[in-house]
């Protein structure tokens, strides 16, 4: 246990220092939400609704995304690179321990940058309005970085460096937001982009915010979302702990 608390310790920090990082981690999640919801969020709605209902949560869950991908693609390429993956290897730690660690830093930035990005949304001006059962999205928050670190997991094994792996990301989660519409209303989207979105888990993971969020999704569509999630999850994970390269 003291092993798992340091490497989650020096992981936490090494992702704070790192100025990348805190970029795409807290400041662009929070400038592309105020860019969105300026540009879709005062739309109203046919139900009277504004369209920022829809816009919050769909920003959450592109950050989650991106979160928990750069998360664990960047510390296993990272790693690698430099040779502190022999060392980890080599020390008396199990591979879930170090996965955990990692998994646990993903976890402490995923959440907190989602609690940024909710207070920011319900401030006059951008005027997200919250469901009552919003704290029930938090859960769902968990469960989409855990997904997206175990996809993020796949993409650091198949890359061997740190900017062939920040590509590699970019070239996942930002099509994928779009057709899952995390970047556009889904209103907005061609037939095309709808079809693809929905074999994609960022679909389900918006439907499942923004349901538990905001309330935009009824509650089959967010218990559909959430067993998809799981289960691309579970998929994701075991193909990664048993392809993943340490050296």
């Amino acid at each position: 246990m003291t092993r798992t608390i340091s490497l989650i310790q020096a992981q936490a920090r090494s992702s704070l220092r790192d100025p990348a990082t805190v970029f795409f981690t807290f400041l662009f999640p929070l400038l592309l939400l105020v860019v969105f919801a300026r540009a879709f969020g005062q739309v109203p709605n046919a139900d009277g609704t504004l369209a920022m209902q829809g816009v919050g949560p769909n920003v959450v869950a592109f950050g989650i995304a991106y979160v928990g991908m750069f998360t664990a693609a960047q510390s296993i390429v990272e790693w690698r690179v430099s040779g502190m993956s022999r060392v980890l290897y080599a020390a008396p730690i199990r591979t879930n321990s170090i996965l955990g660690a990692n998994l646990a830093v993903g976890l402490g930035l995923g959440i907190t940058q989602a609690i940024l990005l909710v207070l920011l949304a319900v401030m006059p001006g951008l005027n997200m309005i919250l469901s009552p059962h919003a704290l029930a999205a938090l859960p769902i928050v968990v469960l989409g970085i855990w997904t997206f670190f175990s996809l993020g997991m796949l993409v650091g094994t198949f890359t061997n460096s740190v900017a062939a792996a920040s590509g590699a990301i970019n070239a996942v989660v930002l099509p994928m937001a779009y057709v899952s519409g995390a970047m556009l209303p889904i209103e907005m989207l061609p037939d095309w982009a709808i079809a693809i979105g929905r074999a994609m888990p960022m679909r389900y993971m918006v439907d499942a915010i923004g349901g538990g969020l905001t309330g935009v999704a009824p509650g089959s569509t967010v218990i559909l979302s959430v067993v998809v999630l799981a289960a691309s999850g579970a998929v994701f994970f075991a193909s990664a702990a048993k392809l993943v390269r340490w050296v």
